[in-house]
């Protein structure tokens, strides 16, 4: 099995495990290489320049309270 440094992604992995073993749910993970996965990927592959967004303030607030205040932002711009 693998790891990570991220305790805290460890935190929340080992979160996700227990409520699945709790729950009699068998979750399993699987890597699809980006040329198998074109058809999910489609949209993500082009490039937008006017599609910039951001979740209401409020929103981000009740989704930070229930995860983690994140330390980078995973949605930047190019």
């Amino acid at each position: 099995m693998g790891g990570t440094r991220s305790h805290l992604c460890n935190i929340v992995a080992r979160r996700i495990s227990e409520y699945s073993w709790y729950n009699n749910m068998l979750l399993t993970a699987e890597h699809v290489p980006g040329k198998d996965n074109y058809l999910a990927d489609r949209e993500s592959r082009i490039f937008h320049d006017n599609t910039k967004w951001m979740l209401s303030i409020s929103e981000f607030g009740r989704i930070t309270q229930i995860f983690f205040n994140p330390d980078i932002d995973l949605f930047a711009t190019r």
